[in-house]
């Protein structure tokens, strides 16, 4: 059995530094090789002197006879990278392809979970819960830090989300449909929950793993207010069913979003540390991407990069 481990980085030497470290305590599924697969989104590759560290790391570890392969995707676009990881893994004509964000570390056992939770179920795509980390640091917002880790602890564990930060694709089912994850989304957020969308429209199935085996650490531009408002902002203008709707319907909606969403969790912020204040901030980023969309305007998501 092969397994293509792949993950796509721009940007953030310090962070792939990290999951690769993470990479070399990997304990192998039984009667598995691991294939190393990292695509850097970027006009000239950057991260080759991580990657040759990462493969120093790996002598004398349980994986060291994995295989490593590194190369870039020049469009710029989350879908352009994965679907060049993807064909990376059908090239390296492996079974099965795993995917993390350059911003998480795994735990030992991460791979062995997921072949465990395919194996049981017989699922062509496995995903599962990631516990985020919110960096602390003297510029942080102390009680919106507390209102995310109260938000993550809730919400990990939803077996909906069909994120790449904790993913397992069972190449045959994959190459058998032609799934690819959709390009129309450009640097927009969404594909992961396209290519699951398109997956079980398939015929496929999916499973989820509530075993927490992935940590994502949360830069600190990321907890701020006005980042929380943005990016909330931003996946709701990511919903391509959005621009379908009338603009009474999105009218409708803004001014009910606001009176039972926005406004009440305002009044029960002082009472939960945080937590209802976060939701706040996200509803009314949600709100704004009603508006934007309401009025035509679009954003690139993803045409820049947090953390190191």
């Amino acid at each position: 059995m092969k397994i293509g481990v792949a993950v796509i980085t721009r940007n953030r030497p310090k962070s792939l530094h990290r999951l690769l470290t993470s990479y070399v305590q990997l304990v192998p599924p039984e009667h598995a090789s691991l294939h190393f697969i990292v695509v850097e989104n970027n006009d000239a590759l950057t991260m080759g002197g991580v990657v040759e560290k990462f493969r120093q790391a790996l002598k004398g570890s349980a994986n060291e006879t994995a295989s490593i392969s590194v190369d870039i995707e020049q469009t710029q676009g989350i879908p352009f990278a994965r679907n060049k990881a993807l064909d990376m893994a059908i090239e390296l004509d492996c079974d099965f392809m795993s995917f993390t964000d350059d911003d998480c570390e795994v735990s030992p056992d991460w791979l062995v979970d997921l072949i465990k939770t395919q194996k049981e179920s017989g699922a062509d795509l496995v995903t599962g819960a990631v516990q985020p980390i919110p960096e602390s640091s003297p510029k942080s917002n102390q009680f919106v830090r507390n209102g995310l880790i109260r938000y993550f602890d809730r919400h990990r564990q939803k077996e909906d989300l069909p994120g790449t930060n904790n993913w397992l694709g069972r190449l045959e089912f994959i190459k058998a449909k032609s799934l690819r994850f959709d390009e129309s989304y450009g640097l927009s957020s969404g594909s992961d929950w396209k290519f699951k969308k398109d997956l079980i429209a398939a015929g496929g199935y999916t499973d989820f793993t509530r075993n927490v085996r992935v940590h994502e650490l949360v830069p600190v531009d990321r907890t701020t207010i006005r980042s929380l408002f943005e990016r909330s902002r931003d996946f709701k203008k990511a919903n391509k069913k959005i621009y379908q709707a009338s603009p009474f319907y999105l009218v409708a909606s803004i001014a009910s979003r606001i009176l039972f969403h926005v406004i009440p969790r305002l009044v029960l912020s002082p009472f939960d540390r945080g937590y209802s204040f976060v939701m706040a901030i996200k509803q009314a980023g949600k709100v704004a991407g009603q508006i934007d969309v309401l009025f035509g305007r679009r954003r690139s998501f993803y045409r820049t990069t947090t953390g190191e």
